[in-house]
């Protein structure tokens, strides 16, 4: 069996600079598939409102802010943007319409969303189009259903919602954004047996399940990648003795197809909080988590699913950094200005051809421990090469890799910026 090289990252919420890491991943990781699975618009519109002094002024992150230049408010369109908000610049007649009218914000919003996702997809093309790079970008319960035909709307990215496509020629992907019910009323919920449904009507053309990938954006109910914060009846977090009370918040009919069907890898998102990789039977999934102004990512080599589970210990501190890492291989290149690197240079960003040995012992000896028996031969084959879930926050960047031959580990580890793959 050909091994791929799949990259998958979730739950961006309108990130600009998740988005591009996630295109310029595909250069860094040498990867062949690039998913985004779902809950890709944002959250947020900010009104910018010129004034007739001709400054303007905003509330941005709790903050009321006054913006005396174009150039600052550029300057602040591009971090809201950066992390996940959408700015519209109006004057204060308009604003006034907007607080107003709830049917006119709705309206204005979804225009944003759809404004965004379409710059997102023409960057996707520019960058990608040409190479033999595969993108898949599919919708979570949190996107509105206008944004499907933008996505449909592509010659290159793929939406892969409600169907089975074939990634690489061997691994055949379901698709699925819906989700369970949540205390939020997203636009995608349905009722477990709706779920269940929509997940079976896929798996009945699945040629081959034991390489299949279920991209489901809900994990799996009762596992350590669908632990949510308990919400009360006035949509506040539960404390009880000033901890926060965790709950399982995934679906039980994507535990039970996941179950009953067992193909190679699930992969899943929705719930921020739980950042993992479990096994249910023989199927590897995998939660790349996610935190508000945080994108995650997956990597992980496929072939077939790896005998034991995975479970990262936390966050150990990178304290040391040498080059032993072999360099992405250079079969394509995506078009990228200048300032635009794959890795900016600073010191204290992740550069190319970098190892980093980790503070936390005995945690990383766990998952070398673990992950060393992967590249143990299975009938003649390597199972599978592990290479990453690493988080990615607004102002800092977790990643570190060991080199084990035949299998390459990636743990965890913190550094201060956000910028390496930018």
């Amino acid at each position: 069996m050909a091994k791929s090289r799949v990259y998958f990252i979730t739950d961006v919420h309108g990130s600009n600079r998740c988005f591009k890491k996630f295109l310029n991943a595909a250069s860094f990781y040498n990867a062949g598939v690039i998913i985004l699975g779902g809950d890709i618009t944002g959250k947020v519109m900010i009104p910018i409102v010129e004034q007739e002094d001709g400054t303007f002024r905003c509330s941005y992150q709790g903050s009321d802010l006054i913006l005396r230049t174009k150039e600052e408010v550029e300057e602040l369109k591009k971090k809201a943007a950066d992390s996940g908000s959408y700015t519209v610049p109006m004057g204060p007649s308009e604003f006034k319409e907007l607080e107003a009218s709830p049917v006119k914000v709705t309206e204005l919003f979804r225009q944003v969303m759809i404004e965004r996702l379409r710059e997102w997809i023409s960057l996707a093309e520019e960058r990608l189009g040409k190479t033999p790079v595969k993108c898949f970008i599919s919708p979570g319960n949190d996107d509105v259903v206008d944004i499907d035909p933008v996505l449909d709307s592509s010659s290159y990215v793929v939406n892969p919602e409600g169907r089975v496509v074939d990634i690489d020629g061997g691994h055949e992907m379901i698709t699925l954004g819906y989700t369970n019910h949540t205390p939020w009323n997203s636009p995608r919920e349905v009722d477990e047996d709706v779920l269940a449904q929509k997940i079976s009507g896929m798996v009945d053309q699945v040629r081959e399940m034991k390489t299949a990938i279920f991209n489901i954006h809900v994990p799996p109910i009762d596992t350590l990648i669908d632990q949510a914060p308990q919400i009360d009846e006035t949509l506040k977090v539960v404390l009880k003795a000033g901890t926060v009370q965790m709950i399982s918040a995934g679906s039980s009919a994507c535990r039970a197809a996941i179950k009953k069907y067992q193909p190679m890898l699930g992969l899943h998102g929705h719930i921020h909080e739980s950042r993992g990789i479990v096994k249910i039977g023989r199927t590897l999934c995998a939660n790349p988590g996610s935190e508000y102004g945080q994108s995650s990512q997956s990597r992980l080599d496929l072939l077939d699913p790896v005998p034991c589970d995975l479970l990262p210990r936390g966050d150990p501190h990178v304290v040391e950094a040498s080059d032993v890492l072999e360099e992405p291989s250079e079969r394509y290149n995506s078009p990228r200005p200048a300032d635009d690197p794959v890795v900016e240079p600073d010191g204290h960003h992740l550069g190319r051809g970098s190892r980093f040995f980790v503070e936390d012992v005995e945690g990383v000896l766990e998952i070398y421990e673990k992950v060393v028996r992967i590249g143990e031969p299975v009938h003649g084959r390597h199972e599978m090469e592990i290479v990453g879930v690493s988080g990615v926050r607004e102002n800092q960047d977790a990643v570190a890799v060991m080199s084990v031959r035949p299998v390459v580990v990636v743990s965890v580890g913190i550094v201060n910026e956000i910028a390496h793959l930018l």
